[in-house]
């Protein structure tokens, strides 16, 4: 009898220390036949998802990687999605690695809940973005099962990748005209020299490049808010009063950026601008 009392005792405290934390992603490009997939890397460099070599691997224990069909009515997305879920979890660093096999924009959702099965909430839960045809694009994640949290997403990023976006931006129509994007591409590429210029000192070098970050998403957001852009600079073109400056009035009244360009390349801005030790929104790093 005492053996029988004991059990039930135990069982139930058994019961309530399960650990219940997991992991979901889904991505999608935002059509009918997915062309986006991905692979998450663990805390132990064990991965789970498609390779870039096409190989489907489930090396991570307690995970899996599918292509789940979705209905475009309900999802708004597309009618196939790459999706990863684990349960349980371990705490550390996760890297989720996309794919591209066609170049397009892509939907990566992010849904966490901590060892008591609590939802966790994520400074980006829906992160939007753009990938070329046989790039890849990584984000990083801090995940501790135990804490109740925000887990916030970053994703890596250089010159030459958000240059690559702007340009992904405008082949996909998300952003235009031409001669605007030049200009946006022309401001990034002197941030980008002047982070390999010789004989100045490396912190002089960064905010040089943190200024150009800054021009950029000033210019961008004007543009997505349809505001007319009074200001000149050496990026401007030298001859916007002479004897084309009508022409070129025309066409820069043509300049667009759609809400989802206009929030990937800000934020990839803002990301690289932390990333070089600036401050989003603010004029003065010291």
């Amino acid at each position: 009898m005492k053996t029988l009392t004991l059990l039930l005792l135990v069982v139930p405290t058994l019961a309530i220390a399960a650990d219940r934390s997991s992991f979901y992603f889904s991505l999608s490009d935002l059509s009918t036949h997915t062309a986006v997939h991905f692979f998450v890397t663990d805390p132990l460099e064990r991965q789970t998802g498609r390779l870039v070599t096409g190989t489907l691997v489930e090396q991570i224990p307690d995970s899996s990687y599918g292509i789940e069909g979705v209905d475009p009515e309900e999802s708004g997305f597309g009618g196939e999605t790459s999706t990863f879920h684990m349960r349980p979890t371990a705490a550390g660093t996760y890297t989720v690695t996309v794919l591209g096999e066609a170049t397009t924009s892509y939907l990566l959702t992010l849904l966490a809940e901590n060892q008591a099965g609590q939802h966790v909430d994520a400074a980006t839960l829906d992160i939007r973005g753009f990938i070329v045809a046989g790039s890849t694009r990584q984000y990083q994640l801090q995940f501790d099962p135990t804490s109740n949290a925000s887990i916030r997403a970053t994703k890596t990023v250089s010159f030459p990748s958000l240059r690559q976006d702007l340009q992904t931006a405008f082949q996909l129509g998300q952003i235009g005209d031409a001669k605007f994007v030049a200009k946006l591409n022309k401001i990034l590429a002197k941030g980008e020299k002047a982070l390999t210029k010789k004989g100045g000192k490396d912190r002089e070098n960064k905010k040089e490049a943190v200024e150009k970050l800054r021009q950029f998403i000033q210019k961008l957001e004007k543009a997505f808010k349809g505001e007319k852009d009074d200001t000149h600079d050496e990026d401007d073109d030298k001859d916007h009063d002479n004897e084309h400056g009508e022409k070129d009035r025309e066409k820069s009244a043509k300049r667009f950026v759609s809400e989802l360009a206009f929030k990937s390349l800000k934020g990839d801005a803002e990301t690289l601008i932390v990333t070089l030790g600036g401050k989003p929104g603010k004029r003065d790093d010291e």
